[in-house]
């Protein structure tokens, strides 16, 4: 069984942003035009963007029989992204994402729930890290069952939306925002919630920011991390694959958030940006 650096597991979807719209004569349908398209999901992105950095990613999730799909396992490809464990499924329509921003939209958007990786196919896959979003922890605990604790991968956990049924036992690294963090914990200030994380399993490393200034657990203490510079909600979206990525390399917490901040991030976001597509499609609402 080849082994990969990371092997990232969670929601994979096919992303439409549109930054005109119109209302069909009809008054049924929007029509967009000026539109952005490509494969999106957190843990998606974070193995096209661990990718780019050099790292050896599998990518362990679920599309339909579709275009989309297709698109969706075309991208990982061509990114270098191993995708012998993303499913298809026969019938299955691929998820999609869409969000209207013409000014008459209002910032619409359709979000679909998502199909989880299978576990089974987590188990045909040996990564050194699992990394997961979501859509993708439950699956991945599921799959570490089968090995001996000195076996399992480390995992790590995008918690850029609320992670259910989340314990951080059997968690290496735990990147979560401050809004999420501090909802997890029901604290008032994100040095509360970074103190209770730091209580709650001593052999995680959670990192989160506020603004300009980041928050990281490390052998059980909690401790403030200055950043050069407020982190734009851009950054903020690949943090935990760049902070991750930081770690593979031998830093600690505090030093892989820096790095991370600073420089990671924007290399995978420069990697991520999308041909936009002129073209008219209808999106029902």
């Amino acid at each position: 069984m080849k082994t990969y650096d990371v092997v990232c597991a969670g929601a994979a979807y096919f992303d439409t942003i549109s930054l005109s719209v119109a209302v069909s004569p009809s008054g049924r349908a929007t029509i967009a035009t000026d539109q952005t398209k490509g494969s999106c999901g957190q843990a998606l992105s974070a193995a096209i963007g661990l990718a780019r950095v050099g790292l050896r990613v599998a990518f362990c999730g679920v599309v339909g029989d579709d275009e989309r799909g297709v698109l969706v396992r075309e991208i990982l490809q061509a990114e270098g992204v191993d995708t012998a464990a993303l499913r298809t499924l026969p019938g299955l329509a691929t998820s999609r994402y869409a969000v209207d921003l013409g000014p008459a939209a209002k910032r619409r958007s359709h979000r679909p729930r998502y199909p989880a990786p299978r576990t089974e196919d987590l188990r045909e896959v040996r990564g050194r890290w699992l990394h997961v979003d979501s859509v993708g922890y439950p699956p991945a605990m599921a799959a570490q069952t089968i090995h001996t604790p000195a076996e399992r991968a480390w995992m790590s956990v995008d918690a850029t939306e609320p992670v259910p049924a989340l314990s951080l036992a059997g968690v290496n690294l735990f990147v979560a925002t401050a809004p999420v963090l501090t909802q997890r914990y029901d604290a008032r200030s994100v040095p509360a919630a970074v103190t209770s994380a730091a209580a709650e399993a001593t052999g995680t490393w959670t990192v989160t920011t506020d603004r300009s200034c980041g928050w990281v657990t490390q052998s059980g203490k909690a401790a403030r991390c200055d950043l050069d510079r407020e982190i734009s909600p851009r950054v903020r979206t690949m943090l935990p694959a760049a902070t991750l990525a930081e770690v593979i390399q031998g830093w600690d917490a505090a030093s892989a958030l820096r790095i991370a901040c600073t420089t990671t991030a924007g290399r995978m976001l420069d990697a991520l940006q999308l041909p936009s597509a002129s073209t008219r499609v209808a999106i029902h609402v």
